[in-house]
């Protein structure tokens, strides 16, 4: 007699410890799950960042051109009556002035980036001068 080739199937016992595919499955979707997460709030701090970095920049460019415009003799031409505009690579800057009084201006500065924008005034007098020290 010939012998037969019989294919046995074992059936795991009660006993015997392991993981199913359904099981093991379930747990890389939710390892999924967390990984998505995870990018999500990376990406968000991320750009978070970067926002706040170019407000800062904002900010700085302000000052700078407040200070500078300060400076400048009552009578310069960057302040003289009408519309000034200027690009420092991605910012634009823009100011405005109006003269109140024969001895004082109101200058509107305004700092562009993109979608942000920073914008305030403030006021040149004729008799206000710095004091230096020396």
């Amino acid at each position: 007699m010939k012998k037969q080739n019989t294919l046995i199937i074992r059936v795991p016992k009660k006993s015997e410890k392991g993981f199913t595919l359904i099981e093991t499955l379930f747990s890389l979707l939710i390892v999924f799950i967390a990984l998505i997460f995870i990018c999500k709030t990376l990406i968000f701090s991320i750009y978070t960042n970067r926002n706040s970095l170019i407000r800062f920049e904002i900010i700085q460019k302000y000052e700078y051109y407040k200070y500078y415009l300060y400076s400048k003799p009552f009578n310069s031409n960057e302040l003289k009556k009408g519309d000034y505009l200027k690009y420092e690579k991605n910012f634009k800057i823009n100011w405005t002035v109006k003269n109140i009084t024969t001895s004082l201006k109101k200058i509107k500065i305004k700092i562009s980036y993109k979608n942000l924008t920073k914008q305030n005034f403030i006021y040149k007098s004729k008799f206000i001068k710095e004091i230096k020290n020396e």
